[in-house]
């Protein structure tokens, strides 16, 4: 099996915790001058350790473009009956062909942080 374009692990700053059951999904975004359309390549749900690890989205098939991470996380803060700002965290990154991406998310209710891990 290839390795996969992309990874991500979401954690619970406020609880100290993997993020468990946070619904992600990747989209690539296709623009031109008069418009812009969004073709999702897939989703997938976060593990016990807060990880999504496989997406089926073999690096070889990723092209360089803008791409959108969409992080639900309303469902999660009502699963621990918790209000939360953010009802879903969206991050839109600029991706390399042949590169893989690892998407770190340090979440709270009220904040989250990001950044481009390894």
């Amino acid at each position: 099996m290839s390795q996969p374009a992309f990874t991500a692990h979401v954690l619970d700053t406020t609880r100290g915790v993997p993020a468990e059951n946070i619904s992600v999904s990747v989209s690539k975004i296709n623009h031109s001058n008069t418009t812009l359309a969004q073709e999702q390549l897939a989703t997938a749900i976060t593990n016990a350790n807060g990880r999504v690890s496989q997406w089926n989205v073999p690096l070889e098939e990723v092209e360089s473009g803008i791409y959108k991470f969409r992080f639900d996380t309303g469902p999660y803060y009502d699963s621990l009956s918790m209000e939360t700002f953010y009802p879903y965290v969206e991050l839109t990154v600029n991706i390399n062909k042949g590169q893989h991406y690892h998407i770190p998310l340090l979440l709270s209710p009220f904040g989250f942080t990001t950044y481009r891990g390894s």
